[in-house]
């Protein structure tokens, strides 16, 4: 728990082959509130559309961040996932009376324990507070030490241009 979020996340013994091909985990969302949401995709990069929780329609899909304007000027919350490491991606799957329940975007082998990734709520007072939260940046693992040895301060890390072949929609 902080002061502006909470993280939970579950971990399993296991000692033999297992797949992970679906996650429980439902969010409430308050009566009366706001939603921002992108259609769940592989690029986590839609536009955002907005629309009262009571317009949303059982299976409809958000990819993460889910962001909510709570009802009577209570503030601001975000929806979701940090830690994703070697664990199929979540997206939020609506349901029935404002509820939307994790979806996980493939299955996930593990041949030893099982970390899921941390399910994150974030809260404020403003939309400003959401965006400098250092919730995630608390729950999430550090950079390699051996790809980072000095952090941002690693000498073969200079600032540049960069680009992906998708942006490009050549697919090459």
């Amino acid at each position: 728990m902080f002061n502006d979020g909470v993280a939970f996340r579950f971990l399993i013994a296991n000692n033999k082959p297992s797949i992970v091909n679906d996650d429980l985990t439902t969010f409430q969302i308050a009566p009366g509130s706001t939603i921002w949401s992108q259609r769940n995709n592989t690029s986590y990069e839609g536009e955002y559309k907005q629309q009262l929780i009571t317009q949303v329609q059982k299976g409809q899909l958000a990819g993460p961040p889910l962001t909510i304007k709570l009802p009577e000027e209570k503030g601001y919350a975000a929806i979701t996932e940090a830690g994703l490491t070697d664990f199929a991606g979540m997206s939020l799957n609506a349901d029935e009376n404002h509820v939307f329940k994790a979806s996980l975007s493939g299955l996930t082998k593990k041949t030893s324990k099982i970390e899921t990734p941390w399910r994150v709520i974030l809260m404020g007072e403003n939309l400003n507070q959401l965006v400098n939260s250092a919730v995630i940046k608390n729950i999430s693992p550090g950079p390699d030490k051996k790809l980072f040895p000095q952090g941002a301060k690693t000498s073969w890390i200079k600032p540049s241009k960069s680009v992906w072949s998708w942006l490009a929609q050549n697919g090459g």
